[in-house]
């Protein structure tokens, strides 16, 4: 699946006047265009791939191993992209993004079953910030992409979340854990039974989230597949 997205090279006009009247600029590099720019969008390929955080949170790894897929590393135009996406609110990009997580799903879904996205909730803080459910919009998109190739797939919201939880930016990864112990909790078990789950969010750092959500679907007996992700954190030597 090819990521897509609109670029200046068919009205090169129109986006110069954009740029002039609006200010218009790619999401990727802030160079004049509308959503993103020729050498942005053709960097923005989905390449999914088994993306283990380290260290690997143990409910990952037992009873049974759940591997998390991701369609590309959180970095360079993609990075931005999500940025742009989150915290300016630049709408036009939940297709863009949505493919990449609909290449994931289709990476980490099983063969022959039909699959429900269950996305990280947005805290009510976040989605009055933001003006949207990120991750619940996300999943949608990217559900509706997985359908249009012939998967069953839909989107289901059995978690929400049991108490406040602090800013995850610049926690370690210790941190993180402890800040996630314990904060979401099973809603509904509607729209389960019968398929494969696949719990979704946007970037994986160090799997804290998608873990706590791992233990609370797998304490009420519905132990997912498999993780689908955006991008993963890059990790350097």
């Amino acid at each position: 699946m090819r990521a897509t997205g609109q670029s200046e090279t068919v009205l090169p006009f129109s986006v110069a006047a954009a740029d002039l009247i609006i200010g218009a600029s790619c999401a990727g590099c802030g160079r004049p265009a509308i959503t993103l720019c020729a050498s942005c969008a053709g960097m923005l390929t989905p390449q999914p791939r088994v993306a283990w955080p380290r260290p690997t949170p143990q409910i990952l790894c037992q009873p049974s191993l759940i591997e998390p897929i991701a369609s590309g590393i959180h970095e360079g135009p993609l990075r931005a992209v999500l940025a742009q996406f989150k915290e300016e609110g630049q709408f036009g990009l939940v297709r863009v993004l949505g493919h990449f997580l609909a290449s994931s799903v289709c990476f980490a879904a099983p063969a022959d079953r039909p699959v429900v996205l269950v996305p990280i909730p947005s805290t009510r803080v976040t989605r009055m910030r933001r003006g949207q459910d990120t991750i619940g919009d996300l999943s949608r998109a990217a559900a509706k992409a997985v359908r249009s190739i012939g998967i069953d797939c839909t989107v289901g919201s059995p978690l929400i979340h049991a108490r406040r939880v602090a800013d995850q930016s610049g926690l370690s990864a210790h941190d993180r854990s402890l800040n996630m112990s314990g904060a979401l909790r099973m809603r509904s078990v509607a729209g389960l039974g019968g398929r494969s789950i696949i719990v979704v969010d946007d970037i994986l750092t160090t799997g804290a989230t998608v873990a706590e959500a791992v233990r609370v679907l797998t304490e009420s007996g519905l132990r997912p597949a498999s993780i689908a992700v955006i991008a993963a954190t890059a990790r350097h030597r």
